[in-house]
């Protein structure tokens, strides 16, 4: 599916892969990103089982094959696709020594029409809700790419690997403290005190992870680039912008999680899907009044408090918490990034 969207692209903008070794770069890519999730939903299954000694040694093993091939790969070939493939070779041998040492991984596929019905139904707006971050997250590189040069594409890139870093902390909080709700629910129903009480405290801690490690970043950051990186000194000002950013998607996407994980789907779609074109529009604007990827930053910034507010809010209400009680979680929690 993905790679009918990226053919299709490919016809519409003409040599639109070329910098980064054309379709057969992204082809290979492809591969190897899907040889890398089932690795992961190996790793999931064998941690379910309790494998957790295993799959720990397995990362390192992995780790280790993929530094001593990427590599060789650098060194004596210089390519993209050789350091594909080393990667694509480091993932398969790391999953054939998985599925060999965990005997339940080695199933034959079976097709059951009422069970694909009920995953598909049930799992695909999860997954088109993914597809949609995605396109969130990235909708600035693609416009970059459109109007300006690959030189500010990557200043801006910097400053959104940053944001990736400080939206992590609400990632970690939420595989944890999603398994406790659900379990929750299960055991005594969707809307009890204790439920909402968990959801809140989970908002509160993920809220103060990200800012915290925000902070920290924010600090960091600028005397690293300064010493070891200072070709790109210009951009600190805006990883500062988008570094605020990583902090409201962390909230965001742990929100959506929560409400995608109790059947609370059309909400969170139908907000996503109208923030694409809302951030589209509001990039065109600054870009054509001030020209700087700085003031780019900036109108990203505008729209992810938006969306962040609206998401926190349709989280909390699907979680039947009073109108009045989520105001006062709202404001506080934007009054908060606003003072950072």
């Amino acid at each position: 599916f993905i790679f009918l969207i990226l053919l299709l692209w490919n016809q519409v903008f003409k040599n639109s892969f070329e910098f980064i070794g054309g379709l057969p770069t992204i082809t290979l890519l492809l591969i190897t990103i899907y040889l890398q999730q089932l690795l992961i939903v190996g790793y999931s299954s064998s941690i379910n089982e309790l494998k957790i000694k295993l799959v720990s040694f397995l990362r390192i093993y992995y780790s280790l094959i993929f530094l001593i091939l990427g590599l060789l790969s650098a060194i004596y070939f210089k390519s993209i696709y050789t350091l594909l493939i080393a990667w694509s070779i480091s993932l398969l041998i790391t999953f054939i020594t998985l599925i060999k040492n965990v005997p339940s991984l080695r199933i034959q596929p079976t097709f059951n029409i009422q069970i694909i019905k009920l995953l598909l139904f049930d799992g695909f707006p999860i997954l088109f809700q993914g597809l949609l971050r995605f396109a969130i997250v990235n909708i600035d590189r693609l416009f970059i790419i459109k109007v300006s040069t690959l030189e500010n594409l990557g200043y801006y890139s910097i400053g959104l690997l940053a944001s990736n870093i400080v939206s992590l902390p609400g990632t970690i909080i939420t595989k944890v403290t999603l398994p406790i709700i659900l379990r929750r629910i299960s055991s005594s129903g969707f809307d009890t005190h204790e439920n909402k009480n968990v959801l809140k405290v989970s908002i509160s801690l993920i809220q103060k992870s990200c800012v915290f490690a925000g902070l920290i970043l924010t600090l960091v950051l600028p005397i690293i680039i300064t010493l070891i990186f200072p070709n790109y000194i210009s951009s600190i000002y805006l990883c500062s912008i988008l570094i605020i950013v990583g902090v409201e998607i962390g909230i965001a996407q742990s929100c959506i999680d929560f409400t995608l994980a109790v059947g609370k789907k059309k909400k969170i779609l139908l907000t996503t899907i109208l923030f694409i074109p809302i951030i589209l529009i509001s990039n065109s604007l600054f870009w054509i009044k001030f020209e700087s990827i700085n003031f780019l930053a900036l109108s990203l910034f505008i729209c992810i408090t938006s969306y962040t507010t609206i998401i926190l809010n349709i989280c909390l209400n699907c979680f039947k918490i009073n109108k009045k009680e989520c105001k006062k979680i709202t404001m506080r929690i934007v009054s908060d990034l606003f003072i950072y």
